[in-house]
């Protein structure tokens, strides 16, 4: 082979050293592509979403805080208390299926080990 190569004329060597770097050049972008997307997938499947989730909770919980204070300054008011008390109601239901959602989204991540998952 590397007599082959002392043998070629210039024009012969440069054109096959550029033909040998193009070709690496494609296979590395291909692997790379195709690597990229991959692990994308499964960053926007798993941990993109629990963070969007646990946001959701912080700010149900915010919320829930908000609705204790103002509980505590209508305490004479029922009306008001009772409608604090379904708001509030509302948000711990909220938070409960936000709760299962991120539980459910952890089992189901292949990146993470089965003996760490909730559970497991």
């Amino acid at each position: 082979m590397m007599t082959f190569v002392r043998n070629m004329k210039i024009r012969g060597k440069l054109f096959f050293g550029f033909f040998l770097v193009l070709a690496i050049t494609v296979f590395i972008a291909v692997f790379g592509i195709t690597n990229i997307n991959t692990n994308f997938a499964l960053l926007q499947d798993y941990p993109s979403a629990r963070y969007d989730t646990l946001n959701y909770l912080a700010t149900e919980i915010t919320d829930l805080r908000r609705l204790v204070t103002a509980m505590a300054f209508r305490l004479g008011d029922e009306s008001t208390l009772n409608e604090l008390r379904a708001e509030a109601l509302r948000g711990r239901t909220n938070m409960d299926r936000l709760v299962n959602t991120n539980v459910a989204s952890l089992n189901s991540d292949i990146l993470i080990d089965p003996a760490r998952r909730p559970g497991g």
